[in-house]
């Protein structure tokens, strides 16, 4: 073999590694599918502030920046508080408390990307979550993980009565939204009670009066978000852990009847702080994914 022919082959192995290595150390793809009957306004807030509307039953494929904790929201509505730096107060139609309003959040490095699904706080659109490749028992291939209808879920709340009732807002102000134990106990705590709305006051009020609605039954100044959960799963005559106990009444209940959990028993979204059975962390960036974007009503 001639020099010169040993010179091409070393360039061509050059240039497959080169190819092969970007590949690898790509930064992960979504898809994001719009079911969800209307235009919707996307927001991610680790590129810029500028919205992408995306029109029913179209699809936006878009590159996730290498970044850390940081959200796509999914509105009817553009979002001045996005636009403006801030986020939008589920409270506050001032501060787009007004719009429908669902996210997801993500963290990607050079090697490997988190992302989750989050309900502890509150939703308008369901969303739902998909991977293209399996990871053992990080993800399940082509498994949709979620649930694909505010309605059913909002229904199954109403059944069980109050107060997990109150945590449903169908059509007042033309809002719809469902919102976390968390969030409602949280505000309660940190803001007072008067800071909630009418339906999360009864809610709050409804829970025991022993402060253990509280996150905490020491001091108001060392809440944790799992100690509430903590109280429940610990009910005499339900000696469990704490996953099982939560799975079978309000808020996880409601969530868990209109979804699925895949052959690792894993449902793929948060219902309460410190969910195990919730986030996809060390996905290799190569795994592309698909939020599919579900009606609020």
């Amino acid at each position: 073999m001639n020099f010169v022919k040993r010179i091409r082959i070393c360039l061509v192995i050059c240039l497959v590694l080169v190819v092969g290595c970007s590949i690898a150390l790509a930064n992960p793809m979504v898809n994001i599918v719009n079911k969800s009957g209307n235009d919707i306004v996307i927001y991610d807030t680790g590129v810029n502030k500028s919205a992408i509307t995306l029109k029913d039953g179209q699809t936006h494929t878009h590159q996730l920046p290498a970044a850390a904790s940081k959200r796509i929201w999914i509105a009817n509505k553009r979002l001045s508080t996005i636009e403006s730096g801030g986020q939008p107060s589920p409270f506050n139609l001032q501060a787009d408390g007004d719009k429908m309003v669902s996210f997801f959040e993500y963290t990607v490095t050079r090697n490997a990307y988190t992302i989750n699904l989050s309900y502890v706080d509150y939703f308008s659109y369901p969303l739902t979550l998909s991977f293209i490749a399996d990871q053992t028992n990080v993800c399940v291939k082509n498994f949709e993980y979620g649930f694909k209808s505010f309605s059913q879920v909002a229904t199954a709340l109403k059944q069980q009565g109050s107060p997990w009732n109150q945590l449903v807002v169908q059509g007042d102000n033309g809002v719809y939204r469902i919102y976390g134990p968390s969030l409602v106990w949280e505000t309660g705590v940190r803001n007072g009670i008067k800071a909630l709305p009418a339906n999360l006051q009864t809610f709050y009020s409804a829970l025991p009066p022993d402060g253990t609605q509280l996150f905490d039954t020491h001091t108001k100044d060392t809440h944790t978000n799992n100690d509430v959960w903590q109280h429940y799963a610990q009910i005499p005559g339900f000696n469990v852990p704490v996953e099982p106990r939560l799975m079978t009444v309000g808020y996880s209940k409601a969530l868990l009847s209109n979804s699925s959990v895949d052959k690792n028993k894993k449902h793929g979204f948060y219902i309460f702080p410190k969910d195990a059975q919730a986030e996809f962390t060390n996905l290799q960036n190569s795994n592309t994914m698909t939020v599919t974007v579900y009606p609020y009503k």
